[in-house]
């Protein structure tokens, strides 16, 4: 009898083991695809779930958007407020832009210090435009502080938006350098707004 029961504690020993194991892998993995300071999706994650959405609207014919996301004057922020606040700008902004992005399918993710990056998938270019005019109005609305702007009192962002109604030779990072292009406009045209390139 007490064999059985050693037999059954091994059992249920390594069985916890596995799990235990399983799990730890699992976090590790969300780790690894996550930007520490935000908790958003990482560029690498990013790259590796946007080619994989890419290949499910080119194979359903659904329209997508790239759309590109930068805080207006960051370095005058960062300057001047210093660099623990200019790390509590990034996060509020990650935050809030998360929760205007409804649909599961939306993926949003930190790209690379101020800047962030958009995917939209089965979208029209009305529903575009409309995400990325509410991301522009609700970073204003979170009024931030930020007497350094040129554009408004407080910490704003620009938006450049790339539509388009993917093909079997579509490149994404074509994409991604039309909506470049599309914050570079927006940007030249005086910050706190949208550009829209279809």
């Amino acid at each position: 009898m007490s064999l059985h029961k050693n037999i059954n504690k091994t059992i249920i020993d390594s069985l916890k083991s596995v799990i235990e194991n399983k799990n730890l892998a699992n976090r590790l993995k969300e780790l690894s695809n996550t930007d520490s300071l935000t908790t958003l999706s990482n560029r690498r994650h990013f790259d590796e779930k946007s080619y994989s959405t890419l290949k499910q609207v080119v194979e359903l014919r659904q329209k997508f958007s790239i759309l590109m996301i930068d805080i207006d004057y960051f370095k005058l922020y960062n300057d001047n407020y210093g660099h623990l606040q200019g790390d509590n700008v990034i996060e509020q902004v990650a935050k809030v832009m998360k929760g205007a992005l409804i649909k599961t399918s939306d993926l949003i993710a930190r790209y690379g210090g101020e800047e962030f990056i958009v995917m939209l998938a089965n979208t029209s270019e009305a529903d575009s435009e409309r995400a990325a005019k509410t991301l522009v109005r609700i970073v204003e609305a979170l009024e931030i502080e930020n007497k350094h702007s040129k554009v408004s009192p407080f910490v704003t962002i620009s938006v450049g938006v790339a539509m388009v109604a993917p093909t079997d030779d579509l490149e994404l990072k074509e994409v991604i350098k039309k909506a470049d292009h599309s914050l570079y406009q927006a940007k030249s045209e005086g910050r706190n707004r949208y550009c829209l390139n279809s």
